[in-house]
């Protein structure tokens, strides 16, 4: 045995016996292992609600520390984001309206982060599309009748009028 803790090994035996199977045949069994299993989960967090009030105590302390002109500073430097992307998305959508009086497609069909992007786009869309059917023109199409309609009687006469 002193010989098997020297070498650091155990016997065959030793290791058979430790990893032998066995089947879980009851609800009862099986609720032991998951509570044991949950168990030793629950031991390895054990204290973390301490630990969160802690560092929710130490982010409430350091932005205590914080001097006025830090908050400022913070504040005028998310406001010059919101700038700069309100200023960004402005640009783009002056970019769509030109590309779209210049290649006919609408400004809300159009993708890209650029104004090349946008023509190619407009491009590729205009590629898809093709030529667009126009309907026929009808010369008379908005133009009143010249001669006076019949009314339901008279037509409903004129259809029988051969039968009677």
């Amino acid at each position: 045995m002193s010989e098997e803790l020297i070498n650091g090994t155990k016997s065959t035996e030793s290791n058979h016996q430790e990893n032998t199977f066995e089947p879980i045949r009851s609800q009862e069994d099986l609720d032991k292992i998951i509570g044991a299993r949950v168990a030793r989960e629950r031991k390895k967090y054990e204290g973390f609600e301490v630990y969160k009030e802690k560092a929710e105590k130490y982010d409430a302390f350091e932005e205590s520390q914080k001097t006025e002109m830090q908050k400022l500073n913070e504040r005028l430097e998310n406001a010059e984001k919101e700038n700069a992307a309100y200023k960004q998305r402005e640009q783009l959508v002056g970019w769509a309206k030109e590309v779209s009086d210049t290649s006919g497609v609408p400004a809300n069909l159009l993708r890209g982060s650029t104004k090349e992007e946008l023509m190619a786009h407009a491009d590729e869309l205009k590629a898809f599309i093709g030529e667009q059917p126009t309907a026929p023109v009808v010369p008379s199409d908005g133009q009143k009748p010249k001669h006076k309609t019949a009314t339901t009687a008279d037509l409903f006469a004129e259809a029988l009028g051969d039968k009677l």
